[in-house]
């Protein structure tokens, strides 16, 4: 039956010592549960998505990267160059989130809470408006705000990875169908990026993709396809979600479901 445990988690943060105590419930067992239905997936998923929509994405709509213990973001740093890290805008990995963020809502349903769906279409729609490049298609990798109060954000990366091209053209078709009402704007976004792909990024003599787009970094050409970044979980998820979409599948990801 059901039970209730502790959990003691130590280890080292920062170089300090650091040790926290986790009530875990385990729920009743039962022969239909799946992997992800087992003791506390649900309540983390949970847990996650309420992160991101009240503390990681800012407000402009984009994700922050740093936070201390407490969850209050890590905005200053003494040394230049680690500034920069810190605040500067991910284009890529943000479009990316508004894809996972109702991947996860799916996984628990709560597909149509308006607080997931206003956030991750706020995500899409700031990089879309700052990120994206109007001539010829494509994402940017970073963007940079002069400080927290700031209203706009500047590209300071032109270089435009294979992985958030990938990322751009899935959560850009998954819109296309979750938001009716811009439909069009998703599509022509969708669209472009597979032209990008096939112009810019495509080796139609070697196969595989480049690391960057040809257009803002020709030498990427003449450079290794692979290293130990270049996965292919970005890639051949957009392309296996794109086609399953295509072809009528109304499941934003396939597999079990939390219950």
């Amino acid at each position: 039956g059901p039970a209730r445990g502790t959990v003691t988690v130590r280890g080292r943060l920062g170089g300090r010592y650091w040790e926290r105590e986790l009530t875990v419930d385990l729920p009743e067992r039962e022969e239909t549960n799946g992997a992800l239905a087992s003791v506390w997936a649900r309540r983390r998923i949970e847990e996650l998505i309420t992160l991101h929509t009240e503390r990681i994405v800012h407000p402009r709509g984009h994700k922050q990267k740093y936070f201390r213990p407490d969850w209050t973001p890590v905005v200053s740093h003494p040394d230049p160059e680690r500034l920069y890290d810190v605040n500067h805008v991910d284009f890529g990995h943000d479009i990316e989130m508004g894809f996972l963020l109702l991947e996860a809502a799916e996984a628990i349903d709560c597909l149509d809470d308006p607080t997931v769906r206003g956030v991750a279409r706020e995500l899409v729609a700031h990089t879309l408006r700052h990120g994206w490049d109007p001539g010829n298609g494509g994402i940017f990798n970073r963007g940079h705000y002069a400080g927290d109060e700031a209203d706009r954000c500047q590209v300071v990366d032109r270089d435009k990875f294979w992985w958030a091209q990938a990322e751009a053209m899935n959560t850009a078709l998954l819109f296309s169908f979750l938001f009716p009402e811009e439909k069009d704007r998703y599509l022509d976004v969708h669209v472009r990026s597979w032209e990008y792909h096939t112009r810019w990024l495509l080796d139609d003599e070697h196969g595989g993709w480049t690391v960057f787009g040809l257009d803002t970094h020709p030498a990427a050409g003449r450079k290794r396809k692979g290293h130990q970044w270049k996965a292919g979980d970005h890639d051949v998820r957009a392309l296996l979600n794109c086609l399953r979409w295509l072809q009528g599948d109304e499941r934003i990801a396939e597999g079990p479901r939390p219950r």
